[in-house]
C-alpha cells in the first residue's frame, strides 16, 4: 500500500499544481500498473479530460462509479453518475443523460442528505434550460441547488447552480436580476474559491448570458477575467468556448478575418472534447461572418452545420434568403424558427435577436404591419431595459420603418441617432448600414448632397471591413445618382493566382470531378479574398484577378488561402497546387469598373513566375510596409513586354 502511495504521488501532486498532462500521463500509468481506486480514477479522469483526452475521461468516470458501487458507498457513486449525466447531455445523448441522471436519484434514496444533493438538483436545472427549454423549471431546480449548497457547505454548486439561475431569468425578460446573479457567481470564481472546472462553467455561462442580451462590455468584461484565471491556474483555455467567445466580439468589432478563424478553432476543440451542445454556435458564428463578406455558399454550408448540430440558425438563415433576393422564403424561415421557439413559451433573448430581422424582411416584402409590431416590440423591449445596443437596434429599425411610411423628418432623425449608437459601442458594420439608410433618407427628402455624403461614409467603413455585397449596393446608388465619371487612375495591390498544371490534374481526375474540385477551389478563394476586402475583376477558369486598396490585405489572403489548401491536404490528402503573384501599381479604372494598364500586366507576369504553393510579390508591393511574413529569394527578373527589370521575393507564408 505504501509502494503504491509512493507511484501515485506525483500524479496528485501534478493535478494539484493543474499540469495537466504530467498527471495524465502519471496516474495512467500507476493505474495499468494497479488499478486505482475509485476516489484515484475521479483523479485520473479530470486529468483525463483537462489534457484532452474527453472519451477516456468518461469510461474512467464510469470505472469509478461502479468501484463506489462495488464499495456499497452510494453518495459517491451518485456524484459519479451525476457526472456522467452532464457529459452525455453536453455529448446531446438525451437518452444517456436521462439514465444516469435516474440511477443518481435512486442511489439517493435513503441515503443522508449531503452536497451530492444539490448537484443532483443542478443537474436537473441543466436538463431544463439547455434540454427542454424551460427556464421556469429551471429556476426551481436552481433555488433548490442553492438551498442546499449552502447548507452543506459547497460553494461549487451554489455557484454555478446561481449563474444558471441567472441566465433563466434573462431568458424571462427579468435581464437586470439575471445578470446580477451572473455577476456574482463570476466574482466568487474569480476569487479562486471554486474548482476549476466549475470556475470555467461559471464564467462560459456568465460571457454566454451576456452575450445573449447584447451586453458587450459585460461579456468583454468577464472575458478578460476569465482569460487572467486561466492563465493564473495554468488552465489553457477553456475546450473551446473562450475561443467561440472571442469569435463573436470580433465579428461585432469588425475583426471579421480572425472572428473566424477562431470559431473554426471552436469547432475542432468543442468536438474533441464533445461539447456539442454548443458547437451549433461556433458553426452559426462562422456563418455569420461569411454572410457579411458575401460568401452566400460559405454562410449557408455553416448555418446548416449549425442546424445539423441543434442550433437554430436564426436570424443569419433568414437573413441570407434575403440576401439572395427571396424575401419570402426569409420570411417564412423566421417564421418557423419563431413558431417554434415560442412552443416552450416566451424568449426574450430569441425575441430581441430576430426582430431587428423580422423588419428588414417585412418590408421587404411590403408587410407594413408586421414590420411595425416588430419595430413596437423592439421600441419597448429596449425601453425597459435600457441596452445600448437594444436601443441602436430599435432606433435604426424605426427609421427604416418611417422611411417605408414616407415620414422623410422621423426616418433621418432616428437614423441618425442609431448609427451614432453603433459608433459609440464600436459596432461598425451595424452603424455603416444605419448611415447607409440615412444616406436614402437624406435622398428621399431632395438631399442629394448630404445623402451622397452618408453613402460615401458609409462605403468607407464597407469596404475596410470587406463587406463585398453591400459594398456593390452602396456603389451602384451612389453611381445612380451622378453623371457618368471619367476614367480615373488610382494606385491597386493586384493578385493573379491559377492552378499549377491544371491541364494534367483534369486528365488525371476527369471532367466531373475536376468540376467539383473547381467549385471548391472558388469558394475557397473567394471567401479569403471577400474577408480582407478583395475585389474579383476576373475568373478564368482555374485563376483569378484580384484587386486590394492595401497590400497587406492582399499578402494576408494570399496567406490565408495557401495555409487553407495545406491544411486541406494534411486533412484530406489533396488539394490543388496554387501559385500567387502579388504587385501594387497605379491602374487606370474605366466607366466599366475594370483596371487597366502597365501595373495589371506586371502584376500578370509576376503571378507567372511562381511555382505550386508560392506567393511572390514585387518589391514594390512591400516597399514601406511592415510585413507580417518573412520574405526570401530576393531577385531581379525580366518580364516579357516590360521593359526594365523588376524585383521579386517569395512569401515564407509556412
Amino acid at each position: 500500500m505504501v509502494k503504491m502511495t509512493q507511484a501515485l504521488g506525483p500524479g496528485r501532486e501534478a493535478l494539484d499544481r493543474h499540469s495537466w498532462e504530467e498527471a495524465y500521463q502519471e496516474l495512467r500509468a500507476a493505474d495499468l500498473a494497479a488499478e486505482l481506486d475509485p476516489i484515484d480514477l475521479e483523479r485520473l479522469a479530470d486529468a483525463a479530460w483537462w489534457s484532452g483526452n474527453a472519451e477516456e475521461a468518461v469510461v474512467t468516470l464510469e470505472r469509478a462509479y461502479r468501484g463506489h458501487v462495488q464499495a456499497g458507498a452510494n453518495i459517491r457513486a451518485a456524484a459519479m453518475a451525476l457526472r456522467l449525466a452532464e457529459r452525455a447531455m453536453r455529448s446531446v445523448e438525451g437518452s444517456v443523460g436521462h439514465a444516469w441522471l435516474a440511477r443518481a436519484e435512486r442511489l439517493l434514496e435513503g441515503e443522508p442528505e449531503s452536497a451530492v444533493n444539490a448537484w443532483y438538483e443542478f443537474t436537473r436545472t441543466v436538463e431544463a434550460l439547455l434540454g427542454r427549454r424551460s427556464p421556469e423549471q429551471a429556476i426551481v431546480h436552481a433555488d433548490r441547488a442553492i438551498e442546499l449548497g449552502r447548507a452543506h457547505g459547497d460553494p461549487d454548486v451554489e455557484n454555478i447552480a446561481l449563474s444558471f439561475k441567472g441566465a433563466a431569468l434573462t431568458k424571462l425578460g427579468r435581464v437586470e436580476e439575471g445578470l446580477a446573479l451572473l455577476d456574482e457567481a463570476a466574482v466568487v470564481a474569480t476569487s479562486g474559491q471554486l474548482g476549476a472546472k466549475t470556475a470555467c462553467d461559471v464564467y462560459c455561462f456568465t460571457i454566454s448570458a451576456c452575450r445573449d442580451v447584447s451586453d458587450l462590455r459585460r461579456s468583454q468584461q468577464w472575458t478578460e477575467r476569465a482569460e487572467r484565471y486561466m492563465e493564473r491556474e495554468a488552465i489553457h483555455g477553456y475546450p473551446g468556448a473562450c475561443k467561440l467567445h472571442r469569435a463573436e466580439l470580433k465579428r461585432l468589432q469588425g475583426k471579421w478575418a480572425e472572428a473566424e478563424d477562431e470559431a473554426r478553432e471552436a469547432c475542432e476543440e468543442l468536438e474533441r472534447y464533445r461539447l456539442l451542445d454548443v458547437v451549433g454556435a461556433a458553426h452559426n458564428e462562422i456563418g455569420e461572418v461569411r454572410l457579411r463578406v458575401g460568401d452566400l455558399d460559405g454562410a449557408e454550408e455553416a448555418f446548416m452545420r449549425a442546424y445539423e448540430n441543434g442550433w437554430d440558425p436564426q436570424p443569419g438563415l433568414a437573413l441570407l434568403h434575403l440576401a439572395r433576393g427571396d424575401a419570402a422564403e426569409a420570411a417564412r424561415s423566421l417564421e418557423r424558427s419563431l413558431h417554434q421557439s415560442g412552443e416552450s413559451g416566451y424568449d426574450l433573448v430569441a425575441r430581441v435577436q430576430r426582430l431587428p430581422a423580422m423588419v428588414e424582411i417585412a418590408l421587404e416584402t411590403g408587410d407594413l404591419e408586421g414590420a411595425r409590431a416588430a419595430a413596437e416590440e423592439l421600441e419597448k423591449i429596449a425601453a425597459d431595459h435600457q441596452n445600448s445596443i437594444w436601443t441602436a437596434a430599435a432606433a435604426s429599425a424605426r427609421g427604416l420603418l418611417d422611411l417605408s411610411e414616407g415620414k422623410i423628418d422621423e426616418a433621418v432623425a432616428h437614423l441618425d441617432a442609431a448609427w451614432r449608437h453603433w459608433r459609440q459601442l464600436d459596432i461598425p458594420y451595424d452603424g455603416a448600414k444605419a448611415r447607409l439608410s440615412l444616406g436614402l433618407a437624406r435622398r428621399a427628402g431632395g438631399d442629394e448632397s448630404g445623402a451622397l455624403m452618408e453613402m460615401k461614409a458609409a462605403l468607407a467603413v464597407l469596404r475596410q471591413l470587406g463587406a463585398s455585397l453591400e459594398v456593390r449596393h452602396v456603389e451602384n446608388l451612389i453611381g445612380e445618382s451622378r453623371p457618368a465619371q471619367a476614367r480615373t487612375t488610382t494606385r491597386k495591390t493586384f493578385m493573379f493566382t491559377d492552378i499549377v498544371t491544371s491541364t494534367d490534374l483534369v486528365g488525371l481526375i476527369g471532367d466531373t470531378a475536376w468540376a467539383n474540385l473547381l467549385e471548391w477551389h472558388d469558394r475557397t478563394l473567394q471567401k479569403a479574398f471577400a474577408t480582407r476586402g478583395g475585389e474579383v475583376m476576373n475568373h478564368t477558369g482555374d485563376g483569378f484577378f484580384v484587386a486590394f486598396d492595401d497590400a497587406g490585405r492582399a499578402i494576408d489572403s494570399a496567406v490565408e488561402i495557401q495555409r487553407t489548401l495545406h491544411r486541406h491536404r494534411l486533412e484530406h490528402g489533396f488539394a490543388p497546387s496554387i501559385r500567387i503573384g502579388i504587385h501594387a501599381a497605379v491602374a487606370t479604372r474605366g466607366e466599366g469598373g475594370g483596371f487597366t494598364g502597365k501595373g495589371v500586366h506586371v502584376a500578370a507576369r509576376v503571378g507567372a513566375l511562381g511555382e505550386g504553393e508560392q506567393i511572390v510579390v514585387s518589391t514594390e508591393t512591400v516597399d514601406g510596409i511592415q510585413s507580417s511574413y518573412p520574405l526570401s529569394g530576393l531577385r531581379t527578373v525580366e518580364l516579357k513586354g516590360v521593359a526594365e527589370p523588376i524585383e521579386v521575393q517569395n512569401v515564407d507564408w509556412m
